[in-house]
């Protein structure tokens, strides 16, 4: 690996960690107000819908985005760069108000199909919730767009850093207005951090030669290019992003506060996963796309084992240290006003059963950036769809015993078998090009 590679990859893994942290002293104010009550399950189902939506829409364009904006600035300059950028911002609007419109008018039915085991009014709170958040999914799916113009450009740090402005925004909301807004205050601050967050890239992006204001687009092959990579990539974000919705509402039928505690559990998890999952992600792509076109399959599954070797050593402590101390970590962070001993309890349970799949995780990061070296990126949907599958099956069994505990677990079993899926592939793929070669 190059030393550019890893201070990048370096550079985003710090960054992530510092917004990480500025959340996590979020969700630490948020506990002690809402604790696992009926009004936080309500704001979670809500949110869960709209970071749904941001993520498919906005997140599948922002990867569209990146390689197009890069090849066009260096096969025809900047001012074909600006012209595929600020024709995307312009549909990317026109979609995500477009979704946001549609949401809009499912709000009620959704909310009661969803949070049907709540209470009468948390659905209903629900439901109020949702509308009042939708503003959020044309902002926020805007500064996934907006992020890929800056990472084109290289400037990974500002667009690590800042995501830090949302958790702060709801953070602000809580103190100043949580005892008279309640669990809209919450949806205040995500709309807020949202805007502000848009607000910044905006002004960064200006300030690099990369005006985002929208202008309608005329047909061009590049505009073409990135639309031709972006209805792809949708299918495969919604089959990945459906796993944490369909966990939220799964465990909304457990009863109330299931949701809450559900989140709660995910927390340093996600945290360790996302840090170490975006280093990864960052620095093995080029470095296994070099090695699969300068040696092919059998050098870059090598190299692959080695690593998947090392992520072992690494990855195993970690997760059994958090298994191992998840009640006292519980304890420390969240305890604390409506955040109740018994919260405590079940909360570090769950956070165990969601820490075992802290390595097959990481190892299927590695095996996903090496399926993308070899071209063989359907794969990528067909295991996206098979675990799914496995995830509503696994919910349902392991939840009849074990509660919402079992839904974490069944995260932990489904990342294993994701794992086991894709390396075999890529095995038999070695066999295969063997083959070809003896034959």
């Amino acid at each position: 690996m190059s030393s550019g590679l890893l201070g990048a990859g370096a550079i985003v893994a710090a960054c992530t960690l510092a917004v990480k942290l500025v959340a996590m002293v979020k969700e630490m104010l948020v506990a002690a107000m809402f604790g696992t009550s009926v009004v936080l399950d309500a704001y979670l189902l809500a949110y869960a819908l709209v970071a749904f939506l941001v993520n498919v829409f906005g997140g599948s364009l922002q990867s569209a985005l990146v390689p197009v904006l890069v090849q066009a600035r260096a096969a025809e300059g900047d001012s074909t760069a600006q012209d595929v950028f600020r024709g995307t911002v312009t549909l990317a609007a026109v979609l995500l108000c477009g979704m946001a419109l549609l949401l809009a008018t499912l709000a009620s039915p959704l909310m009661r199909a969803f949070g049907e085991s709540l209470p009468a009014r948390g659905a209903e709170l629900a439901a109020a919730m949702l509308v009042l958040m939708l503003p959020a999914i044309p902002l926020a799916g805007l500064v996934y767009v907006l992020m890929a113009g800056l990472n084109s450009m290289e400037r990974f740090t500002l667009a690590a850093l800042i995501p830090a402005a949302t958790p702060v925004a709801v953070l602000a909301a809580v103190v100043c207005a949580g005892d008279s807004l309640g669990g809209r205050a919450l949806v205040a601050g995500t709309v807020i951090g949202a805007a502000l967050e848009l607000v910044a890239l905006t002004w960064a992006l200006a300030r690099h030669g990369l005006a985002p204001w929208p202008v309608w687009p005329a047909s061009t092959p590049r505009l073409a290019q990135v639309t031709g990579q972006y209805l792809p990539l949708i299918g495969g974000s919604c089959l990945m992003s459906a796993a944490p919705i369909i966990d939220q509402f799964m465990a909304a039928a457990l009863g109330a506060g299931a949701v809450s505690a559900l989140a709660y559990g995910n927390k340093i998890v996600s945290v360790v996963l996302s840090v170490v999952s975006g280093a990864l992600g960052t620095v093995a792509l080029p470095v296994f796309s070099r090695i699969a076109a300068a040696a092919g399959p059998d050098e870059l599954l090598d190299t692959l084992a080695y690593y998947r070797r090392r992520i072992l050593l690494v990855s195993v402590p970690i997760s059994a240290a958090i298994v191992a101390g998840s009640g006292p970590l519980v304890w420390l962070l969240f305890e604390r006003g409506a955040f109740t001993a018994a919260d405590t309890a079940r909360v570090s349970a769950l956070q165990a059963m969601l820490a075992l799949q802290i390595p097959f995780t990481l190892m299927g990061i590695l095996n996903v950036r090496a399926v993308s070296a070899l071209g063989r990126n359907h794969v990528l949907l067909i295991g996206a769809a098979v675990n799914v599958l496995a995830n509503i099956a696994g919910n349902i069994v392991f939840s009849r015993y074990m509660g919402v505990a079992g839904i974490a677990l069944s995260t932990s079993v489904v990342a294993c078998l994701s794992d086991r899926f894709v390396y075999v592939y890529l095995q038999r793929q070695r066999g295969a090009a063997r083959e070809q070669v003896s034959a």
